[in-house]
């Protein structure tokens, strides 16, 4: 990303140098149909927006992968928009939500105690989601202990389908996994709502390791309780 950005860009590019949370993701889309690739490209706040899209890939047709000595052409963009007030409009939805689906497009891992995690796990998950959230919306503070601890005590995995994978990183190994994972929480609407707004900034941050290159990246689906109807037979 960093060899994409133009002269007068330093301080950004040292920024992104210097930070472990990315204020970007991205990853590769491949759609069969068509025989497309897409890039997609996650910006996560109003200074990556303006670097990054603005002010540099909004004015590039085409590029070089400099490893694989591959010309890339750009043959068409589309820009989608979230606010942070969108997300807040989820917290205070009235949606009856049931579970949550996570469809992983990209392979998937945690770092703990300097080796790679290749299973899923809640605290995993939504730690990654709240750090990624407060350092793209820097004057927000989520992580309130005790609401923390309730979405660790309260949502739990309860399916999964899943299988071992690697993402190789010029000669690096990253053990990782990929497939999907159900979510399920025993909480009040409020809790399920928050952890909703999580999940859906999540589809634009990735969760895990190396999201800026290509990793953690999922599509959401959100599960809504069927309404129990009661018939009255008259007679």
């Amino acid at each position: 990303m960093e060899k994409l950005l133009k002269a007068g860009k330093e301080d950004y590019i040292e920024k992104l140098h210097e930070s472990a949370l990315h204020e970007y993701s991205m990853y590769l889309h491949e759609d069969r149909d068509s025989n497309r690739w897409y890039w997609i490209l996650n910006l996560l706040n109003d200074e990556a927006f303006n670097s990054i899209w603005t002010e540099t890939l909004s004015q590039v047709k085409q590029f070089e992968l400099t490893h694989q000595e591959i010309k890339v052409k750009i043959t068409g963009a589309e820009v989608k928009q979230l606010s942070d007030h969108e997300l807040f409009d989820i917290f205070k939805s009235d949606r009856m939500i049931d579970r949550f689906v996570l469809d992983f497009q990209t392979p998937v891992s945690f770092k703990r105690d300097g080796g790679y995690v290749i299973f899923p796990e809640i605290a995993l998950i939504i730690n990654s989601l709240v750090n990624k959230y407060e350092a793209a919306f820097q004057d927000e503070i989520i992580s309130d202990e005790d609401t923390l601890n309730q979405l660790y005590e309260r949502c739990y995995i309860s399916s999964y389908k899943l299988r071992s994978t690697a993402f190789h990183l010029e000669g690096i190994r990253i053990n990782s996994f990929i497939g999907s994972v159900t979510i399920s929480c025993r909480s009040n609407s409020t809790m399920k709502n928050f952890l909703n707004m999580l999940l859906t900034f999540g589809e634009y941050s990735g969760i895990g390791i190396k999201t800026s290159i290509g990793m953690g990246a999922y599509r959401l689906r959100v599960i809504e309780r069927k309404q129990k109807t009661i018939q009255q037979a008259e007679g």
